[in-house]
């Protein structure tokens, strides 16, 4: 699922057709749509990360780190993808848009530790006989 996320992310952020086909969708509020699409977009990339990390690789006691590593992946993702932006044809890499990005990634990563703190502690498991 996050492989696939990215993925999509790339089609959007390379399709010379992906800007065409958002205009006129939010009526008068077009200027909205760009921004709201970065923010979110990488809001939900940062959280499979951190899902990911956190479940996968039972990082749990190193929360924090996962936190760390989804955000880093997440930005550092999105800046690549700007920067590759600036080689496509009618498309502008912009840093204004790896900042929404990284606002994005972090605002997922604020709601990941609310579920975390939210969750009832499980009683540690004991050694297996």
């Amino acid at each position: 699922l996050t492989a696939g996320w990215a993925a999509f992310l790339f089609w959007v952020s390379t399709s010379t057709r992906a800007g065409e086909a958002a205009s006129g969708a939010a009526g008068g509020a077009d200027w909205l749509v760009p921004p709201a699409a970065h923010f979110g977009g990488y809001a939900v990339l940062a959280g499979l990360i951190g899902l990911t990390l956190w479940g996968v690789q039972r990082l749990a006691t190193r929360f924090w780190a996962v936190l760390a590593a989804a955000f880093l992946v997440a930005t550092v993702y999105g800046a690549a993808l700007e920067l590759y932006q600036t080689t496509v044809p009618r498309r502008v890499g912009s840093w204004g848009d790896v900042g929404l990005n990284a606002a994005g990634a972090l605002a997922a990563l604020v709601v990941l530790t609310a579920l975390r703190r939210r969750r009832p502690a499980t009683a540690p498991r004991s050694a297996e006989r």
